[in-house]
């Protein structure tokens, strides 16, 4: 998982809740360097329109997640559990297709 999906998904399964900069480094560990890169690459774009993330209020240094930043872990989870379920489904036909060959190999040997 990539330091941009571990920072996504921190702040949305925090929901509602506002956190600092200072809060999300420490409950992901994260190094300084990566502490400098999620805050040039996440807090200093907060005032584009593509901003994952916003002030809770002006002034304030409490963020969370934007709407848009709620969307895109939503729709980051969403993908995830449909490739979960694409490899269970894959496995299960391979399963089917070894035991329909094995039952008719059966039958032509008996």
């Amino acid at each position: 998982m990539t330091l941009y999906e571990r920072v996504l998904l921190w702040a949305y399964h925090r929901g509602a809740e506002s956190f600092t900069w200072n809060e999300l480094g420490d409950a992901l560990k994260l190094s300084p360097g990566e502490r400098k890169w999620v805050e040039q690459a996440l807090y200093l774009n907060m005032y584009s329109e593509q901003s994952l993330f916003g002030r809770v209020e002006s002034g304030s240094d409490k963020f969370t997640l934007t709407p848009r930043g709620f969307s895109l872990a939503d729709q980051y989870l969403q993908s995830k559990r449909v490739e979960t379920r694409a490899a269970w489904a894959q496995w299960t036909a391979i399963g089917s297709l070894i035991i329909g060959a094995l039952v008719g190999l059966a039958q032509v040997l008996s």
